[in-house]
């Protein structure tokens, strides 16, 4: 299967927060922004990105996970043994994005998971800021794309 990553194109995002939310329902049934597997970033009250866990290919997090709880399933998705995982955030101060979080409730890591291919905050984004791309290389030509927007803002 085709590597599958989020991509959010900043040009759309309004920070309405609705992926935000979606995802904390669809994944602890709550609206909370601190159940969300997925983040909005604010550039700069007019610039707003979401991202979600890129799935790394040296995934620091697997590596600095002592338990052994995060692996890569057979799509490339890097997933969470809730059973092994002992809370204790290594993983969370690995990520190089920022985007791992503890689960209030049940005190285990959280990271997107795609949804399994049909990701919640994809259907209900307003704005279709956000997409599913497949490939690296598409992706890393999305992500090229917005950097060079961001840079020339910066000029």
């Amino acid at each position: 299967m085709t590597e599958q990553f989020l991509f959010c194109d900043s040009n759309k995002c309004t920070n309405c927060r609705l992926c935000i939310y979606a995802c904390s329902f669809i994944k602890s049934k709550k609206f909370s922004i601190l159940r969300s597997r997925i983040r909005v970033l604010d550039r700069d009250h007019k610039t707003f990105v979401a991202i979600t866990c890129n799935h790394c290919e040296d995934t620091p997090c697997i590596t600095y996970c002592p338990s052994k709880a995060l692996s890569r399933n057979e799509d490339g998705i890097i997933v969470v043994d809730e059973e092994a995982c002992t809370g204790c955030g290594w993983c969370i101060i690995h990520c190089p994005l920022g985007v791992i979080s503890m689960d209030p409730d049940k005190r285990v890591v959280a990271i997107c998971d795609l949804c399994d291919g049909d990701p919640e905050c994809v259907k209900i984004c307003p704005m279709d800021a956000i997409e599913i791309i497949e490939g690296k290389e598409r992706y890393a030509s999305k992500m090229h794309e917005i950097g060079l927007k961001i840079a020339g803002e910066l000029l």
